[in-house]
């Protein structure tokens, strides 16, 4: 596979997705030692659409819930979209397949969002977050429609703006691939639910752990929401 070249890594967002082979493949063409710095390359911005993460507002049963703003037309989710109240996400279709997401936290006169995470411990806390999920689809390679991968995710607090440190600022890491050991952990189930909407969601518990960079422990975590591409994918 041709890779493109390669820029310097300056987006934490990206440094939360780092390298590794899909954990679980179908009899398609399999990604090529993906890697996250490829996201930053030369590839032109028509080649990688921007992203909308959508998260349930029925989300008690969930350990990542949303500020609750920006509902969609159904009052089903609330939307983080590329571009509205400091939410950068993208889909690196013309380089690694990864799909990153960053956003800032609320300042007076400064639109910003959050994430709440629960602990099953009872702890939680209410931040803005970046990361993201591994190796959606490239030039490469694509998740068959109607069909279900693990693939790797990452989320942490990065710089953004955030009035306190985070338990796990550095990251919880879902699946033990990537550059950092996140031994124990599950990857995240991804269903390609058409051309442009992946459905992601923890696998079922007791497979639902995540790994805490900071205190290395693992979590259970139940998550559950959808990327919507910004235009369909092949």
């Amino acid at each position: 596979m041709h890779r493109p070249a390669r820029t310097p890594l300056v987006l934490l967002a990206a440094i939360l997705v780092n390298a590794c082979a899909p954990e679980s493949s179908l009899p398609t063409a399999a990604p090529d030692e993906m890697d996250p710095a490829a996201a930053l390359s030369t590839a032109s911005p028509t080649a990688n659409p921007t992203a909308t993460w959508a998260f349930p507002l029925d989300d008690a049963a969930l350990s990542v819930r949303s500020d609750r703003k920006f509902p969609d037309a159904s009052g089903t989710y609330s939307l983080y979209a590329n571009g509205v109240c400091s939410v950068s996400s993208t889909i690196f279709y013309g380089g690694s397949g990864d799909n990153t997401i960053q956003f800032s936290y609320p300042k007076a006169k400064t639109c910003g969002r959050t994430w709440t995470v629960v602990y099953p411990d009872g702890f939680s806390e209410t931040l803005a977050y970046q990361g993201g999920v591994q190796v959606l689809e490239n030039t490469g390679y694509a998740i068959p429609i109607g069909a279900t991968v693990l693939r790797h995710m990452r989320f942490g607090t990065g710089r953004n703006g955030n009035p306190v440190a985070s338990r796990c600022g550095q990251g919880l890491v879902f699946g033990p691939g990537g550059a950092n050991p996140a031994l124990g952990s599950d990857s995240v189930s991804v269903h390609r639910v058409d051309a442009s909407t992946w459905e992601v969601s923890s696998q079922p518990a007791p497979n639902d752990r995540a790994y805490c960079i900071d205190n290395g422990q693992l979590y259970s975590m139940r998550i559950s929401f959808r990327i919507v591409a910004s235009g369909p994918l092949p």
